[in-house]
């Protein structure tokens, strides 16, 4: 048989006829015990749906002393803000109560699997990261597993999930610059995270209905890493995930191509240290609309390398700050960051004007060849990168699974960026770049 398939008369993504089911029906308890062999891939990935539902997306394996494990449930953006605080509680606290053994979870027993944990939540999916070893794979698979299919909600539970959030949250905000970058994207976002009264108002009840309802098999992407063996891995996860017949309520929302900004607003802060800031949130598209990849070149353009124009003009020109940049993390749904950072013992002077010039300078001077050339052979470079590290491997090509991204997006997508045109980033520019909501954020002492 041909298309990588053994069980291609079973399966709904394999388009050949199925002349020969009835004989490969007989087959079927045998069939079951090593499940769908690949249907299709993405980039060299291949992919395997288990009888449940759930899809398992194997990179080619590589030497490593580690294996990165990405599980993705998608989910559709929250509709209120209390729905927010029950994703955001649930999203940790299934690993704190359920089974006899997931009830246990702790330091310790990550160190029983080998590795470390962490957890992405964004509008449309919740991730969970596990770096292990390839002696751990069983005790890992089955960690994952059981968060996702018989995790309990008890009020001990969502307590730890509301402490783990809180401490997350400190650490993150011992950095001056990540703390302003909160700041911006909290006044941009629909629903920015949830205020910690908000996170001790989730029930037990609403944990466990939301949970029902989006953990399911058809929501769930596993995607691997590393050095393991693919039969093991097939075996692992469809041991532990046998039984799991949980279906939503509704299916998940349909995802929306179009971006949303909110009306541009100027916002100040005080921070500890000693450096200075001026922020712009540039609204963005996501990863799956047709414009993705002429906003990438244009953040390129603009903001990324030495060549840059944020580096060459704001830096190297006119000396305003020692860091001019673009910082743009897609795989989060997050606006674009223009940044500008300065020594807070200088005066702030007009710097946030000339930031948001130099952004807005794509309106009216459109790039030159030169700068299109290079901005695609950053771009290009950056998106490979990204695909260099275990954990990037595995995390992006889970992702692009997630987001319904078709086959081998990746092994097309550098094509894509080299063939965009100056018009087309213009054109992005245009379109995105009307509600810029800017953030000036100066030291406390400087502020006083």
């Amino acid at each position: 048989m041909t298309n990588s398939c053994l069980l291609w008369a079973l399966c709904p993504h394999c388009t050949k006829q199925k002349t020969a089911a009835p004989m490969l029906l007989l087959l079927l308890p045998a069939c079951l015990l090593i499940c769908a062999l690949p249907c299709r891939a993405q980039g060299g990935e291949q992919k395997v749906v288990l009888p449940c539902g759930v899809r398992l997306l194997l990179t080619p394996p590589q030497q490593s002393p580690y294996i990165a494990l990405c599980l993705f449930v998608h989910t559709s953006p929250p509709a209120s803000a209390q729905q927010n605080a029950v994703a955001e509680v649930v999203s940790r606290a299934v690993f704190y109560g359920g089974s006899d053994w997931l009830a246990g979870y702790s330091e310790l027993a990550l160190q029983q699997v080998g590795g470390e944990l962490q957890i992405l939540r964004t509008p449309h999916f919740t991730e969970f990261t596990l770096l292990t070893v390839p002696s751990k794979l069983n005790d890992a698979a089955e960690l994952l597993c059981e968060a996702t299919m018989h995790a309990g909600f008890s009020g001990q539970a969502l307590q730890k999930s509301v402490q783990s959030i809180e401490q997350y949250r400190r650490q993150r905000r011992q950095s001056s610059y990540r703390e302003a970058k909160r700041l911006l994207l909290n006044a941009v976002q629909p629903f920015p995270p949830p205020a910690a009264a908000q996170l001790r108002q989730v029930t037990s009840q609403q944990a466990r209905l939301y949970y029902l309802h989006c953990y399911t098999p058809a929501n769930i992407v596993v995607s691997a890493a590393g050095s393991y063996q693919p039969s093991a891995l097939i075996t692992a996860f469809q041991a532990y995930y046998d039984g799991f017949h949980r279906t939503s309520v509704s299916p998940a929302a349909a995802l929306d191509s179009e971006f949303s900004t909110s009306p541009a607003r100027r916002l100040h802060a005080s921070l500890p240290g000693s450096a200075a800031y001026a922020l712009l949130a540039l609204p963005a598209p996501e990863v799956y609309s047709p414009n993705y990849a002429a906003y990438t070149v244009l953040t390129a353009l603009l903001g990324e390398g030495h060549a840059s124009r944020m580096f060459l003009n704001l830096r190297n020109k006119l000396a305003l700050g020692y860091q001019a940049r673009i910082e743009w993390r897609p795989e989060r749904s997050e606006p674009a960051i223009a940044l500008l950072q300065w020594n807070g013992a200088q005066p702030p002077g007009s710097r946030m004007q000339m930031l948001r010039k130099e952004v807005e300078s794509i309106l009216h001077r459109p790039p030159t060849q030169a700068e299109m050339k290079r901005a695609e052979g950053i771009a290009a470079g950056n998106f490979l990168r990204q695909h260099e590290r275990l954990q990037e491997r595995a995390f992006f090509a889970g992702w692009y699974e997630t987001m319904g991204l078709p086959p081998a997006f990746d092994q097309r997508f550098p094509a894509l960026l080299h063939a965009v045109t100056a018009a087309e980033v213009v054109q992005q520019a245009q379109k995105y770049f009307q509600h810029l909501t800017s953030l000036l954020a100066l030291p406390a002492s400087a502020e006083n």
